[in-house]
């Protein structure tokens, strides 16, 4: 299988999609929000946009400092995937939840096409975009 190592870490920019939402958790807070992403999309000549919406967590201070962005805002977020999964009470079926635990919030960085860094909206930026990869430069035995 040779030396693979795998990682679950995400970054995502997009806009805050509703003011964040900050609630009790035993002796922690957590604040959730969810931010929408636009991908532009070029199929054979006709132009077209993608929106995905992701939920988002944030634990302590980290939530404190998700809450300073608003709906309509951009928003950098780094963190891990997380998938809930339960049982419906009211039919009983399996339901899932797929989102984004934050380790990191900040000002939106934007990309020229290229998948360069290109001029930051404010603040300091979260980290470098790694390059652009293609199934053909992952050395995954399958």
């Amino acid at each position: 299988m040779g030396n693979v190592k795998f990682t679950n870490e995400v970054r995502l920019c997009g806009n805050m999609t509703r003011d964040p939402e900050t609630r009790q958790a035993g002796n922690s807070t957590v604040t959730k929000a969810s931010i929408a992403i636009n991908r532009k999309v070029d199929r054979g000549g006709e132009k077209s946009e993608e929106v995905t919406f992701v939920e988002v967590e944030a634990w302590n201070a980290l939530g404190e400092k998700l809450t300073q962005y608003k709906k309509g805002q951009g928003v950098t977020v780094e963190g891990r995937l997380k998938m809930d999964t339960w049982q419906d009470k009211a039919t009983g079926a399996n339901r899932s939840k797929l989102y984004v635990v934050a380790f990191l919030v900040g000002p939106p960085i934007e990309w020229d096409n290229d998948g360069k860094k290109g001029a930051q909206q404010s603040g300091k930026a979260a980290s470098p975009k790694p390059a652009p990869t293609t199934e053909h430069e992952l050395d995954v035995p399958f």
